[in-house]
């Protein structure tokens, strides 16, 4: 991206002509100087290739639940089904994903991240949230690829969730869900702890986007 829009606008422009341009990988931002109408003109640019390709945001809410009496009302409002031995999920419209996130709020689960991504049909983008516990990284990654289908309003998610220890050698399942635009995956995982069992829901909205013309 950042070779075409300096062979692109004002090609002369750039490096000992004044103008700069660097990409920012931890952001995935472009960090641009330039003109007022070199800068137009990269609008423009830009604008025409995000109309090329499908814009979805993932909207992402991790929770932790602690009482036998959030996990059973969550069952009580949805069908879970098995997915591997540690996860179940279900697909809900949105307003039954509001009323279990209202369920879930009211009864004092834990919200632990409310990440939310944009990202284009058919590249992965990923999520990861964590901290050092004695050396380890430990956390939250979410890597999805959604894959736009029937004119945007279907939407085919790639997806693999690791809570726990986030080395990176450990390659979590991956598997892939059928979602209309603006429905949402809950995913319920349960890893022992011990003892004891710690559960946790993540609620995944993945979700058209549509470009305003000017």
């Amino acid at each position: 991206l950042v070779e075409l829009l300096r062979t692109s606008v004002n090609p002369e422009s750039w490096g000992t002509g004044g103008g700069m341009i660097v990409a920012d990988e931890e952001s995935r931002a472009l960090v641009i100087r330039q003109t007022r109408p070199a800068h137009e003109a990269i609008l423009q640019l830009l604008r025409q290739l995000r109309k090329a390709h499908d814009s979805i945001q993932i909207s992402c809410l991790l929770m932790k639940l602690s009482t036998d009496s959030q996990r059973e009302g969550l069952a009580e409002r949805c069908s879970l089904h098995p997915l591997n031995d540690q996860q179940r999920w279900a697909l809900l419209t949105r307003n039954r994903g509001d009323e279990i996130v209202q369920f879930l709020t009211d009864q004092s689960a834990t919200v632990l991240s409310r990440p939310r991504i944009i990202t284009i049909s058919g590249q992965a983008a990923m999520m990861e949230i964590g901290s050092l516990v004695n050396g380890q990284l430990t956390g939250f990654r979410l890597s999805a690829t959604p894959q736009v289908i029937a004119d945007g309003q279907v939407i085919r998610l790639s997806h693999s969730v690791t809570i726990g220890a986030l080395n990176k050698t450990a390659q979590a399942a991956v598997h892939e869900s059928l979602l209309g635009s603006g429905q949402t995956l809950l995913l319920l995982v349960e890893q022992s702890a011990g003892a004891t069992v710690d559960r946790y829901v993540v609620l995944l909205t993945p979700e058209s986007i549509e470009e305003e013309e000017d």
